[in-house]
């Protein structure tokens, strides 16, 4: 018998375990993808999990290991019973923070909330909420991989633009 979250209103014989490699390996094994890892934001508190620079723009990347069922309902993100509604508007601060880095090159900047732990719904592919795209990390390195305007010399420019900009957290 299938029981049912009464919360969530999904079913709990329907949710995978999310998988597969970090974050960190998995940007690191697409080709020609520029990434930076645990950055700091100067002036503030705020860091940044990834930035991945590939031929389709750059991507901010929030990675959390927040456990439970993640699931939109209306314009809210649940994970388990908790409304982590909040994490959608944290994306704020470091998307802003790598638009001023990079200042005038104008690069599309996407942002993305990874969940790495609890489960997924089976046949609930990712989502966009509010402009942010949520999902487990396996669907979104093929987003990273996807081809685009930008040319290997501007993607290595923009990460080390964004290296020398965005330190790594000590």
């Amino acid at each position: 018998m299938t029981h049912s979250d009464p919360v969530l209103a999904v079913p709990l014989a329907t949710t995978v375990p999310i998988s597969g490699p970090s974050l960190t390996e998995g940007l690191g094994a697409i080709a020609g993808i520029a990434t930076l890892h645990d950055r700091s934001i100067p002036g503030t508190r705020a860091g940044i999990s990834h930035i991945a620079i590939g031929p389709s723009g750059v991507y901010v990347i929030d990675a959390h290991d927040a456990r439970g069922i993640v699931v939109r309902r209306d314009r809210r993100l649940f994970v388990g019973v908790q409304d982590r509604s909040d994490l959608l508007a944290a994306m704020k601060v470091p998307v802003d923070a790598v638009a001023a880095a990079l200042g005038d090159l104008h690069l599309p900047i996407s942002r993305a909330l990874c969940f790495t732990a609890g489960e997924w719904p089976a046949g609930n592919p990712p989502f966009m909420l509010r402009g942010v795209w949520v999902g487990p990390s396996n669907p979104l390195f093929g987003i990273v991989a996807q081809p685009g305007r930008l040319q290997p010399s501007e993607i290595e420019y923009a990460r080390n633009r964004l290296d020398a900009l965005l330190p790594a957290s000590d």
